[in-house]
């Protein structure tokens, strides 16, 4: 059976399967199904522009599964989950493809808490959609749902905004921030200006194509280029206190920069996880991260007495981690950050906003290093395949693989995996130093190389 959900909802190729009309239309009236009668769900979305085809599917599939859709406009990822909650619906769908380029879009679900769906939720969606003939009986005219629109639909997503940091934090603070051409174009002016900042955009002329396209949290060297040339608000000799916050198409996660470098995620993580526990906010004094996060984040914490819980890579692992164990911090070293106490999920305006207000007076730069973090080296390589042989049928590789996790013990990892979606393999070496790193990589390049391609 396909696979209809991936680590953050469903996405694809415009006009392309899953992201056809025929199957969206599909995915409304499953997740009407799953949902009381007469439902309201609230739907928004990026700048693509196939946002309309995949909007007016849903929209006619919720209705016919007896559900009310509210059709909500441009909102990134994270204001459809507040404004759902504002306008007391079941259920908040934001169609958006994250980061990926125009050619692709997605659907990402909430429920009424503003928590993307859980496994058992998306199964169960899946099932009606993929196996129609074990969906529900489609209703008579009568229990049809509406369509309808919703005016100023980003104002409770504002409200929610300015209501998590001091108003006026950021009186005379130069900020370049980058919108990519998407989602948060609209309404990120709104909330920095709001906040006083002394503050300049790019990236904000959306044109249904341009989204995420040399700009935004892909591309942030075009966002440190502009500050490093000073633009046209800054003031001479002031590149250095300047921030500029690149956000992605949705705007569920930013990158960092000022005028000495683009920022690391996991020393964003290490620098807040120090911060909130050096005022007594950080939760169980833990920090959530994924699998993949620098070791050198792990050394600085254990140093602080800082523990750092682990999961699987995606978003939504970390937020069911921090969930169930009650922590208010945690991300991804994408820049997915999660300030539980303020959001269920990654936002980036949100975490830029309380990134901002733990400076204190600090420059970008001098808060990272205040967390004592150095990176470990990393070597990372991929490697095309002719089949992905399972590894207990590589006898070179597995030695290899021991033998450097043996060498590295603590002061490093080995990471080795085929890749889920093409015929690679893809090897990742951290060390203490960057010449052990280099070492073992080329140890295992030659032992996969021995693999037929």
């Amino acid at each position: 059976m396909k696979k209809l959900f991936g680590t953050d909802g469903i996405r694809g190729e415009a006009n392309a399967w899953p992201m056809t009309p025929d199957a969206m239309l599909a995915v409304g009236r499953a997740l009407a199904s799953t949902l009381p009668p007469a439902a309201r769900v609230l739907i928004a979305g990026d700048t693509r522009a196939s946002r309309g085809m995949v909007e007016s599917a849903l929209a006619a599939g919720l209705a016919s599964g007896g559900a009310n859709a509210l059709l909500a406009g441009t909102l990134p990822t994270p204001a459809v989950a507040v404004a759902a909650r504002a306008f007391h619906a079941h259920a908040g769908i934001a169609i958006t493809a994250s980061h990926n380029p125009a050619s692709d879009n997605g659907v990402k679900i909430f429920n009424a808490d503003g928590v993307k769906l859980d496994d058992a939720h998306e199964e169960k969606i899946s099932w009606q959609v993929l196996e129609p003939a074990t969906a529900e009986k489609k209703i008579s005219w009568r229990g049809i749902g509406t369509v309808s629109r919703v005016e100023n639909a980003s104002a409770p997503y504002v409200e929610h905004l300015l209501a998590a940091v001091e108003p006026g934090l950021l009186e005379g603070v130069p900020v370049v921030v980058d919108c990519a051409n998407g989602a948060a174009s609209g309404i990120a002016p709104v909330i920095f200006n709001a906040l006083g900042a002394r503050a300049e955009f790019i990236g904000c002329e959306p044109d249904g194509m341009n989204i995420n396209e040399n700009c935004g949290a892909l591309h942030p060297e075009k966002l440190l280029a502009y500050i490093q040339s000073s633009g046209s608000i800054l003031l001479p000799g002031n590149q250095k206190n300047t921030i500029g916050i690149a956000l992605d198409g949705d705007a569920d996660r930013l990158v960092l920069c000022d005028a000495q470098g683009v920022a690391d995620g996991d020393r964003l993580l290490a620098a807040v996880a120090t911060s909130l526990d050096a005022q007594g906010r950080l939760a169980k004094r833990a920090v959530v991260a994924t699998s993949v996060a620098n070791l050198g984040l792990h050394d600085a914490m254990a140093k602080r007495g800082i523990r750092v819980e682990v999961t699987d890579v995606g978003e939504r692992c970390v937020v069911e981690r921090m969930r169930a164990g009650g922590f208010n911090f945690g991300g991804e070293t994408s820049g997915h950050l999660v300030f539980g106490d303020h959001a269920a999920a990654g936002d980036g305006i949100l975490a830029a906003l309380k990134i901002l207000s733990l400076l204190r007076g600090a420059t970008l730069s001098e808060w990272l290093a205040s967390s004592g973090m150095a990176l470990f080296p990393q070597r990372f390589e991929s490697f095309p395949v002719r089949e992905k042989i399972p590894f207990e049928h590589l006898p070179l590789l597995r030695k290899t693989i021991r033998d450097a996790e043996a060498n590295l013990g603590a002061d490093g990892r080995v990471l080795v995996r085929y890749s889920g979606t093409e015929n690679k393999i893809r090897v990742l070496v951290e060390a203490r130093t960057a010449e052990r790193a280099s070492h073992w990589m080329a140890a295992l390049r030659a032992a996969v190389g021995t693999q037929p391609r």
